[in-house]
C-alpha cells in the first residue's frame, strides 16, 4: 500500500464496485416493479450490457497495453456515470428502446473500464508482488459491492419512507426513492474519476531489484 498507483488503482476498484452492484440492486426494483416487466425480459433486457463489455474488452486491453489505462479507463467511469443518469430516468412510460440504449451504455463502460484496470493494478506491482496484488483487488472489489448496496439499499428505503410520510403513494414514492439511488450512484462515479486521474499512464511493470553479493 506504499505504492502510490496501486493504491490509485484499488480506490478506483473500490468505488466503481459501489457505484455499479449498488445500481445492479436497484435494477430489478426498476425493470419488473416500476415499469412492469416479468422476470424472463428484464434478463433479456440486461444482455445488451454483457455483450457490448465482452465485445470492447480485448479492444480495451490492448489499448491499455499501448497507450496506458488512465485515459481509456476515465472514459469507462463517464459512460457508466451517464448510464447511471439514463436509468434514473427510466420510468413507467419508457420504451424498450430507452432501456436498450442505457445498458448498451453500461456494457460500453463497463468493456472499457474492466481490462485496463485491471493491467494497470497487475502492472503498477513488481513480479513477485501479482499475486498477492491480484488477491488484494478482488477483496477491494467484493468489498466495494457489499459497501455500494448496502449504501444504495438504506438510501433508498429512507426516501421511501420519507415520501410515504408525506402522503405519496407506494409505487411513485418507490419510484422516486430508486431514481435517488441510481443519482448517487452517479455521484459516486463522478468521485471515482479523481482517483482514476492518478492511473498510471504506462502499463509498465516493475522489475525487482536484484541483490548485489560481495565475494
Amino acid at each position: 500500500f506504499s505504492n502510490y498507483s496501486f493504491v490509485s488503482c484499488i480506490l478506483v476498484t473500490i468505488s466503481r464496485s459501489a457505484a455499479l452492484d449498488g445500481g445492479l440492486f436497484l435494477l430489478p426494483f426498476l425493470l419488473q416493479e416500476q415499469m412492469g416487466f416479468s422476470e424472463g425480459v428484464s434478463g433479456l433486457l440486461i444482455l445488451p450490457n454483457s455483450v457490448f463489455m465482452a465485445a470492447l474488452m480485448p479492444f480495451a486491453g490492448r489499448w491499455s497495453d499501448k497507450h496506458g489505462s488512465r485515459e481509456i479507463s476515465m472514459l469507462g467511469i463517464a459512460l457508466l456515470a451517464v448510464s447511471m443518469y439514463l436509468f434514473s430516468l427510466l420510468n413507467k412510460g419508457s420504451s424498450i428502446n430507452a432501456v436498450i440504449i442505457t445498458m448498451i451504455v453500461r456494457g460500453l463502460g463497463m468493456g472499457l473500464l474492466v481490462a485496463p484496470l485491471n493491467a494497470a493494478t497487475l502492472s503498477a506491482v513488481r513480479p513477485v508482488e501479482v499475486t498477492m496484488a491480484s488477491s488484494i483487488s478482488t477483496l477491494m472489489q467484493q468489498v466495494g459491492g457489499a459497501i455500494g448496496i448496502a449504501v444504495l439499499a438504506i438510501v433508498t428505503q429512507a426516501a421511501y419512507n420519507e415520501h410515504v410520510l408525506a402522503g405519496m403513494s407506494n409505487l411513485p414514492a418507490h419510484h422516486l426513492a430508486l431514481r435517488q439511488g441510481f443519482r448517487i450512484s452517479l455521484i459516486i462515479l463522478v468521485v471515482t474519476l479523481i482517483p482514476a486521474w492518478f492511473l498510471p499512464r504506462r502499463n509498465v511493470t516493475l522489475k525487482p531489484v536484484s541483490a548485489h553479493i560481495d565475494t
